[in-house]
């Protein structure tokens, strides 16, 4: 669920379940969108979160404008892990 400070901040936490999928802390990720807005190239964070799931680091104003054209804060985002560099989220 897009939270205010996700919704207007562009952060992006994959959840604990995909994190197993995808890469080390510091390596680099792409955030793909399924609508061919242009790719964010970030990097993996697992220490902002306690539980060590991913944190996509940077970017995040990209990421934000994104979740503000295609969203309302509080809706449902959806997503696949492509490979352990690379996510694709769904447009709403």
């Amino acid at each position: 669920m897009l939270g205010a400070t996700y919704y207007e901040k562009g952060i992006l936490n994959p959840g604990v379940e995909a994190s197993e999928y995808l890469g080390q802390d510091g390596a680099p990720i792409r955030v793909r969108f399924s609508d061919g807005s242009q790719t964010v190239v970030s990097k993996i964070n697992r220490t902002a979160n306690r539980t060590g799931a991913v944190r996509v680091i940077g970017g995040n104003a990209q990421i934000a404008r994104w979740f503000q054209e295609n969203f309302s804060e509080g809706d449902t985002l959806y997503g696949s892990v492509v490979d352990p560099h690379t996510i694709e989220l769904l447009a709403g």
